[in-house]
């Protein structure tokens, strides 16, 4: 007599899931090309785990000053090669970035604000003959610069 063996199988597919991804960062507005900005982890849950693929999608305002590479085994975000920030005319971009397992697809979005750079500038007033710069000042004062 034979025996018959029932098995179960449970097939689970879900979506892959970006673990890490916060909501803001900053960048300075002087930030140099192919810096490193952020590592993208990508978690997927079906057993076993589906090839994950995760790309750039879009970036609001529409600019090329970011690229999202894999370096074999991880996504990360890098600026571009040369990148054009400039706080007074685009101060925050937000950054989609879409990661795909072949079942399902997860999008995570990331604001990245640009910080401006001031340059300080020491200012050296002239003087005329004043109670605070007078010729006694001027000698051990460097700030003070008589005006004729």
């Amino acid at each position: 007599m034979r025996r018959l063996q029932l098995y179960n199988i449970c097939l689970f597919w879900q979506p892959p899931i970006i673990t890490n991804f916060p909501k803001e960062m900053s960048v300075l507005e002087t930030q140099g090309g192919d810096a490193f900005l952020y590592h993208v982890e990508v978690h997927d849950p079906t057993v076993p785990p589906d090839p994950v693929c995760c790309t750039l999608e879009n970036v609001r305002p529409q600019t090329h000053n970011f690229e999202l590479r894999h370096n074999g085994t991880h996504y990360v975000l890098f600026t571009h090669k040369n990148p054009a920030f400039a706080y007074k005319d685009i101060n925050s971009y937000i950054v989609s970035v879409c990661c795909e397992d072949g079942f399902g697809t997860v999008k995570g979005l990331l604001q990245i604000n640009i910080k401006e750079v001031r340059e300080h500038v020491n200012y050296k007033p002239p003087c005329k003959n004043t109670k605070y710069c007078n010729r006694q000042h001027q000698a051990t004062d460097a700030r003070c610069q008589v005006v004729s």
